[in-house]
């Protein structure tokens, strides 16, 4: 029982202490001498001061209103007293009008100890009361034509009195409006407007309410209006003064503000800050009936080209026609926003079945069958979707969309043009691929990498050319993590940039060393993807690291692929330029993968070309394979440039290559990619060999 009884006392405390510092009053404690022992906030605002400079203060000592200083007097003396005058705040330096209710508080011998002291803040009241009281003549005059609304009632809400301010904004003469009930005038609900009414006739402090005021013509004004109550001589409830402002303008300007933060600029659509709020309707109410919704994230595949060849109005006309397009073919309850750029989000309502949402996401497909034509251009589309059901694959706003996205760049990755539905293993790849990343970062920074070197072999000689620097990663927590996995994820996060340059500084070093040592006299090929090509620093880091290592730069070949090289290569020509300058060789990596144009290959300055080890594996069985080999052999020669055949396996495959002019090959029938010490034992047995 003393232990339910302590919680209860707790719990009444921590309630009064709610009470204290909620209050609309103004509360403050001061003890048997007068000075201020404690106040809640809404006291202090009313006086104007901080905590630190009221409590402490001594208020029979320190205030010359002789009235509230009589009135602190009783109420220390016989326990109540009332205080209602215009009151001069030592503290604030400001004249506040105050009506006070002092309480005094006793101990168990009936002495008393402290006394509360409630505060109401009259002043505006007072002043705009003041103000009215002047003169009885003019007290029309100042109604009539004051600047504010005015309307002044009788105890039952019967209009007495209104300003001319009224007449003007509402169309009514003062005879249509006096005489009245206010309520006529109000377009409210009949629950509303009996509460509204209550609200005249509270003798508390009142918050200003909003309603809206019926104009003659038929048209609506919005009022911001409080009620002050008003008394008669006994104390008895006889009307009310009510003071307005129109609030229209204001109101519809916020409106504005309010959608245009709410809804895409250029296509009118919702965007992704609505979406949130429209997603978790959704969820409440598909939660609620117990049904499932379907998310899709939509990107239109290569748009940038629009941009770039047609210009941003041009794309901006595409994505407006665009938007119209999605609105016209989904059904009734469906959602469409425009997430950003040229992305787009679809809600798809009430769905029972996958099958369902496949039929919805084909209709939008054939949006794309048809050519977006503008004013000036015509432009064929295409788009990649991903697709989140809720509850099946997330049951939050920010899950579902984070997993349509996982789903729609699934798309991407297959190829575009296509819709993917999330499933938990795609899930799980993407936490593999976070996890990699997170494990990535931290081998940058304790340098778990290692360097191996796989030898290019001459095939006019069988002699070591020169060798090629192949990154590993040996991870802690993984063991042995493939580049094909690490490779892409660093390239995304651009942690290949830190990695690129340990490689090409190590390498280089290392390969002097082994000049020095008489070891390799041949060329070391490192490879360079396209975000190092488009980190500014390359050329820099290129000369420092030759200087540095002191390599000479015609022992150094920069490997790009051929894709890499046809997507942006016109952006890097001077780039290129530098390069050469230096006097560093270029190769083009997994030639007859990319497509490349012939006509700008010629202008490259590359000197050789790695075919890739896809057309190697079916040499010399398959007629499609070796006819593809010989091809890029002939195409190479016509253009000065060396070739490399990459992953040569059996001899088969070597004195193919040999009798069809092929220069250089690389592969396990020679070596595979080897550790620093372990290619020095193969640098050894090399030599052993020619000496025999």
């Amino acid at each position: 029982m003393k232990q339910k009884s302590k919680f209860n006392n707790n719990f009444i405390e921590k309630r009064y202490k709610t009470i204290f510092e909620n209050s609309p009053s103004g509360i403050i404690f001061f003890d048997s001498k007068g000075i201020i022992i404690e106040a809640n906030q809404t006291g202090l605002d009313i006086f104007g001061v901080t905590k630190e400079q009221f409590i402490g203060f001594d208020l029979l000592n320190s205030l010359k209103d002789e009235k509230l200083k009589e009135a602190i007097k009783i109420s220390l003396s016989s326990g109540k007293a009332y205080y209602k005058n215009l009151y001069n705040s030592v503290l604030a330096k400001k004249e506040i009008y105050l009506e006070v209710f002092f309480k005094a508080i006793r101990d168990e011998k009936n002495n008393i100890t402290f006394v509360v002291a409630s505060l109401d803040d009259q002043t505006m009241e007072y002043k705009a009361m003041e103000k009215l009281k002047k003169s009885k003549e003019d007290w029309k005059s100042i109604i009539e034509n004051m600047f504010s609304l005015f309307a002044e009632t009788d105890k039952d809400g019967f209009i007495v009195k209104v300003s001319n301010s009224v007449c003007e904004i509402s169309g009514y003469e003062r005879d249509e409006l006096v005489g009245n009930h206010i309520s006529k005038f109000w377009m409210d609900t009949a629950e509303a407007l009996k509460t509204r009414i209550e609200f005249l006739k509270d003798p508390k402090p009142t918050h200003n309410q909003n309603i809206y005021f019926k104009c003659k013509n038929g048209t609506k004004i919005l009022v911001n209006f409080s009620a002050k109550p008003k008394f008669d001589e006994n104390g008895d409830y006889i009307g009310s003064y009510n003071f307005g402002e129109d609030i229209t303008e204001v109101f519809n300007s916020r409106a504005k503000i309010d959608y245009m933060a709410t809804h895409d600029a250029l296509t009118s659509l919702p965007n992704r800050f609505m979406l949130s709020s429209i997603l978790e309707h959704s969820i409440n109410e598909a939660k609620r009936v117990k049904e499932r919704f379907a998310v899709v994230f939509l990107d239109l595949d290569n748009f940038k080209n629009i941009n770039d060849n047609f210009g941003h109005q041009e794309g901006d006309r595409v994505l407006i026609e665009m938007a119209n397009r999605l609105k016209k073919n989904l059904r009734n309850n469906d959602f469409v926003c425009r997430f950003g750029g040229d992305e787009f989000v679809i809600l798809l309502e009430h769905i029972k079945t996958t099958e369902a949402i496949s039929s919805i996401i084909e209709k939008l497909n054939k949006i794309f069958l048809t050519i977006f034509e503008t004013d000036t251009y015509a432009h064929y589309l295409k788009c990649s979707m991903g697709i989140a059901i809720y509850p099946d694959d997330a049951s939050t706003p920010e899950q579902l969309l984070k997993k349509s996205d996982i789903a729609m760049y699934e798309s991407k990755k297959k190829g575009k043009n296509r819709y993917t539905f999330y499933s938990h293993e795609l899930g799980h790849k993407v936490e593999k691929d976070l996890h990699i990343e997170r494990l990535l970062r931290k081998a940058v920074e304790k340098n778990e990498f290692e360097i191996y070197y796989q030898p290019q072999i001459s095939l006019h000689d069988d002699k070591i050319i020169g060798v090629e620097a192949l990154i590993r990663w040996n991870s802690p927590e993984l063991g042995f993590v493939s580049p094909v996995e690490f490779i892409p994820i660093a390239e995304k996060t651009h942690l290949i940039i830190p990695i690129g340059s340990w490689v090409l500084k190590t390498a280089c070093k290392q390969v002097k060393k082994w000049q020095d040592e008489k070891k390799c006299k041949g060329n070391l090929s490192v490879n360079i993807s396209g975000t190092q090509l488009n980190h500014d620093d390359l050329s820099v880091l290129l000369q420092n690291t030759l200087e540095e290592s002191g390599l000479e730069a015609r022992f150094l070949d920069l490997e790009i692929t051929e894709s890499v090289l046809m997507n942006n290569a016109e952006n890097w020509e001077k780039l290129f330029d530098n390069i050469k300058n230096m006097g560093i060789n270029i190769s083009i990596d997994d030639f007859g993968t990319g497509y490349s144009s012939l006509s700008y290959l010629r202008q490259f300055p590359a000197d050789e070309l790695k075919i890739d080890k896809s057309f190697i594996d079916d040499i010399p069985n398959k007629k499609d394979a070796c006819v593809i080999v010989n091809t890029i052999i002939a195409l190479a020669k016509s253009l000065g440039y060396k070739t490399v055949a990459e992953g040569v396996e059996t001899i088969e495959q070597k004195e193919y290559l040999k009798e069809n002019g092929c220069d250089n090959i690389q592969g396990y029938y020679y070596s595979k990619p080897l550790c620093v010490s372990d290619m020095e034992k193969y640098f050894n047995d090399c030599f052993m060999k020619l000496k025999s």
